[in-house]
């Protein structure tokens, strides 16, 4: 998944930097703590299946970008 299918997926307003990633699960997190007691357990499931989904497609994007830059440095090496 390139940054801009991440960007456009999951309704960045900017390009986020991994501290913003971070910064974002971390928020979420919280929140979910403080909603658990208001969350059928379907809706749980649903906010935690989400934001696993916004972890596992920026892992996605890390590991793109890392292998374009080892890459690009296979082609500078030549």
């Amino acid at each position: 998944m390139t940054l801009q299918e991440f960007e456009i997926k999951h309704h960045e307003r900017w390009t986020p930097s991994t501290t913003d990633v971070l910064m974002r699960v971390a928020s979420n997190l919280s929140d979910l703590h403080i909603e658990k007691d208001f969350f059928s357990p379907k809706e749980m499931d649903r906010k935690l299946n989400n934001l696993k989904e916004y972890i596992f497609d920026y892992r996605d994007v890390l590991k793109l970008k890392r292998n374009q830059e080892n890459r690009d440095r296979l082609i500078r090496n030549q």
